[in-house]
This record gives C-alpha cells, sequence and structure tokens, in this order.
C-alpha cells in the first residue's frame, strides 16, 4: 500500500478526523499553540535539574512537538503541518470537547446542520447493543436482502463510510473493498434463519514452546511463515482481512487477490463457527458474521510460548512460567499504540515493511505483549485525539433520529 502524500494526508485529515471543509482554512491562534502542549511546558522557561531554557527554546520546542502530534494523529510522522494550519486547533478542540455540545459547528461537521452529513446517506444506520460492546449495522437502501450487512464498532469508521458515499447506489461490495484496503477493522453481517445451528470452531496446532533464553533461528521464521500463510490461504484464512490493523495487514501481505476474497460468500461451517449478533434483521433471520479463534491469531502474528526463569507457578506440569512472545503485536497491543489512527496509515506501513525486512535478515527481537506495548507506543497525545475523535462520532450517531436503536 502506498503512502499518503501531503495532498493525500490533508483528505484523510478532512474526511477521516471529523472536520467540516471549513477547518483547515483557520487560521491557527497562538492561545491554540499555547494549549496545544503539555502544560507543564507552556511557561516562558522551564526548569531540568539546574539547566534552563530561555522562551525562545520553548516556543520552538512547541512548535516541533505541535508538529509531531499532528503529525501522528494524521498517520505520517514525516507531514509538516503547514504555517497557519487550523489542524492543531482542531485536534485540541476534539480534546477538549466533552460532548456535541462543546463541539463548534465551524470546526466539526457533526455540530453542524448544513454539512454534507446531514444529505441523504441512502444507507440504513441500525445501532446494536451487545454485552460487552456496541456495533453499528450499515445497509444500503435497495440491497439484496441476501447481501450482507456491514458491522462497525468504530463510530468514526461509520461517519467515514458516510461521507464517502461507498453505499450509493446499493453497493455494498465498494464498502467491503474500500474498509480492507484501508485496514479497518469491520465484519460482513449474513443474515440466517433463526434455527441456524452453531458449530465449535476447529483446534488449530500452535508454534510450540522453547526453553528459557531460547533465540529463534531462521528456520524458525520459515515455520512461522509457513504456517501462517498455509492458514491464511485455508476457508478460514479470509476472515482475517476483516480484523484490521496488523492481522489485516499480514493478510494482505499474503493473499494477493484479498479485495475479490473479502467479498465473496462466507463458507457455511466458518460461519456456523463464528457470532451470532443479537439482533434479528427481521423476523425470520437473524445476523451472524464470521471470528477468528485466538491460536488462529496468534499463528498469524507468531506468538508462541517460552519457559521462563523465575518464580514457580502452576502454568506447566513441572511448575515453570510460560513467557509468550511474538514476531508481530498482538491486535491488543497494536491497537492500543500510537500506530492505531483507525486506519492502516503511513506510519504503519513503513514500521511494517522495516520490520518485515528485519525479520528477513534475522536482525530482531521477538517480544512479549508488554515489551509489544512499549516498543510501539509512540506518540500518546495523538491516539488520544483518536479515542476522543470516536467518541464524539459515537454521541452524534446516538443523538442521530436516521440511527436506528
Amino acid at each position: 500500500m502506498k503512502y499518503l502524500d501531503a495532498e493525500g494526508i490533508n483528505d484523510v485529515a478532512l474526511k477521516w478526523n471529523q472536520t467540516s471543509l471549513r477547518a483547515d482554512s483557520l487560521k491557527l491562534s497562538s492561545n491554540a499553540i499555547q494549549s496545544w502542549v503539555p502544560s507543564r511546558y507552556e511557561t516562558g522557561c522551564r526548569q531540568v535539574g539546574q539547566k534552563r531554557f530561555p522562551t525562545q527554546a520553548v516556543q520552538a520546542w512547541k512548535y516541533q512537538e505541535q508538529d509531531k502530534a499532528c503529525g501522528w494523529a494524521l498517520g505520517d510522522e514525516t507531514w509538516s503541518v503547514p504555517p497557519e494550519s487550523g489542524l492543531p486547533a482542531l485536534f485540541q478542540h476534539i480534546l477538549d470537547a466533552n460532548d456535541l455540545k462543546s463541539v463548534s459547528a465551524n470546526l466539526m461537521d457533526i455540530a453542524s446542520s448544513d454539512s454534507d452529513l446531514e444529505n441523504d446517506w441512502n444507507i440504513d444506520v441500525k445501532m446494536l447493543r451487545m454485552q460487552d460492546r456496541i456495533l453499528y449495522e450499515l445497509f444500503p437502501r435497495g440491497s439484496h436482502s441476501s447481501s450482507p450487512s456491514i458491522l462497525l464498532e468504530s463510530a468514526a469508521a461509520v461517519l467515514q463510510v458516510l461521507r464517502s458515499g461507498w453505499g450509493n447506489n446499493s453497493d455494498v461490495e465498494t464498502i467491503i473493498r474500500n474498509l480492507v484496503k484501508l485496514g479497518v477493522a469491520f465484519f460482513p453481517g449474513w443474515p440466517r434463519p433463526l434455527e441456524y445451528a452453531p458449530l465449535p470452531p476447529p483446534i488449530q496446532p500452535t508454534l510450540g514452546r522453547r526453553h528459557a533464553g531460547y533465540t529463534p533461528t531462521l528456520v524458525d521464521y520459515g515455520v512461522y511463515v509457513e504456517r501462517r500463510n498455509s492458514f491464511l490461504r485455508s476457508p478460514r484464512g479470509r476472515v482475517a482481512l476483516f480484523y484490521g490493523g496488523i492481522v489485516g495487514r499480514l493478510a494482505r501481505l499474503v493473499l494477493s487477490d484479498f479485495e475479490d476474497l473479502a467479498c465473496y460468500d462466507p463458507y457455511e461451517d466458518v460461519l456456523k463457527s463464528g457470532v451470532r449478533v443479537e439482533a434479528a434483521r427481521d423476523g425470520d433471520t437473524i445476523l451472524w458474521h464470521e471470528t477468528l479463534t485466538q491460536d488462529e491469531v496468534d499463528i498469524i502474528c507468531g506468538s508462541g510460548s517460552h519457559l521462563s526463569l523465575g518464580q514457580k507457578s502452576s502454568a506447566t506440569e513441572g511448575g515453570q512460567q510460560l513467557k509468550y512472545i511474538s514476531w508481530w503485536p498482538t491486535p491488543t497491543a497494536f491497537w492500543s499504540s500510537g500506530l492505531n489512527t483507525g486506519w492502516w496509515n503511513s506510519n504503519c506501513e513503513r514500521w511494517f515493511v522495516k520490520r518485515l525486512r528485519d525479520m528477513e535478515s534475522m536482525s530482531v527481537k521477538l517480544f512479549t505483549y508488554a515489551e509489544w506495548k512499549n516498543k510501539i507506543r509512540y506518540n500518546t497525545l495523538s491516539r488520544k485525539v483518536g479515542m476522543k475523535n470516536d467518541k464524539l462520532a459515537e454521541g452524534y450517531l446516538a443523538a442521530h433520529n436516521r440511527v436506528v436503536h
């Protein structure tokens, strides 16, 4: 996937980050600059040990941190904020907004009564409340009753679909293709009879166990790649395309025809071992979506276990602890990192390509979940912008009269 250039980043900023076309033309005030950086740097100078930094140096640091946070929030750390850009003010506004009432219509289209979002969506949107999460079901009007709907957890992703017009002309496939290419997490929801019988998922062999202190070799890497690719090319493998993030990217690495595969009907035994969504499209059907088991996700990410020295436990028969390490970060570690903006961005791709090359030359280490979280934390402020942005989008959909609850 190609990197986004400056023009592409601007387009992403305007669409994905909930802005209207007016936002990027706003002038950046000195107050916005001051509030964008952490408050402890807002004094004329700061003291670290016995060193004192003059106001000019602090101001230069502020601009650097502002540019860095903006670049990470947009998914490209190499992108420089143009002079007088309104994006820092926009992102600070997102961070400061508590709810829709505190959102400015001059900055965000979700607060504007005359934005494109208020035009006809041509897509029915339903909010489904499950046990521990909210799902949004999107179904283009006029689609055939046997067509899948689109199930999304991210409210910001829902607004991206609505803004982009992908569902026009009753076209579910266009939505699926674009979400897969962007690396957004979603699932096609398939209508099935109420008596549709579930099946247990298959048991997948793991990558095995090694002794404490073992250093993986090129042979180990080759075994991992062969096992991963074999699974991804199996009937259950295409489900990884819907996971987005690192799992979706690894699937796109292996499956060259991933757009077409994502649009195929599911294998029935794969769907039956998936998830039943507790909401029916009508009185005779209920929605199901495919899913992967934890062992299958571990195979894709290359997760294995080592016997670890340390405190005795009941983790193994010998009372030794198990230490789980992986070639790639787990989905949980990835989604909580600074790489995550909701789509597979330029930062993600640069990091991915470098890690892949380092693996092939065996100049890498494998990490635990905690180590991966620390390794790919990057810019935490940009991650907060994304989380708050999604929360505001959730509030917009919850309050909109066109969303069925």
